[in-house]
């Protein structure tokens, strides 16, 4: 199926949009309705090829928009699209010391969960020495019955090594 492109340099102001680490949205009110529109004609194109859209709220580290899994859970709900789900990130949860019935009010939405261990924003393979932090968290998606997705989103260390590392110690946990 052809369908017209899209120039939303032409549709938007995009002079809020973040750019880079070092610059954050002037004006939130703003970045929220284009991000909503955004995410409309997104999930609409996405629906035609039956796929989801997922969001993702990020750490203060990396931005000041969607910080929670509140926030996030907020857009999502506002919009009803039937194909906008959301990212669980355990990092950036943990960062933000969210509570951990958080994801269970975000539940019905969520498809995928990321895990890394790490600290400012260096995003390492799973290993024993934080998973204290962690280990609420997957207790209570454990206790949930979440049936989706999980990710090792980590960034630096050996892949191979890393990747078993890490499967070992959610075993031990979840």
């Amino acid at each position: 199926m052809e369908r017209e492109k899209i120039d939303i340099k032409d549709k938007w102001d995009l002079s809020t949009i973040y750019d880079n680490h070092d610059t954050f949205y002037q004006d939130l009110e703003k970045a929220k309705s284009q991000l909503m529109k955004f995410l409309e004609i997104t999930c609409e194109i996405a629906n035609d090829f039956n796929m989801d859209v997922l969001m993702e709220s990020l750490s203060t580290l990396e931005t000041n928009f969607i910080n929670t899994t509140s926030e996030a859970l907020e857009i999502v709900e506002m919009l009803g699209l039937n194909n906008l789900k959301m990212v669980y990130d355990i990092y950036h949860v943990a960062m933000m010391k969210e509570d951990t019935l958080d994801f269970n009010k975000a539940f019905n939405y969520i498809s995928h969960l990321h895990i890394s261990d790490g600290y400012n924003g260096k995003r390492l393979y799973l290993n024993e020495n934080n998973m204290d932090i962690y280990n609420p968290y997957l207790e209570n998606i454990y206790r949930s019955n979440y049936k989706g997705n999980i990710a090792i989103e980590a960034f630096f260390g050996d892949h191979i090594e890393g990747l078993a590392q890490s499967y070992d110690v959610l075993k031990r946990y979840c």
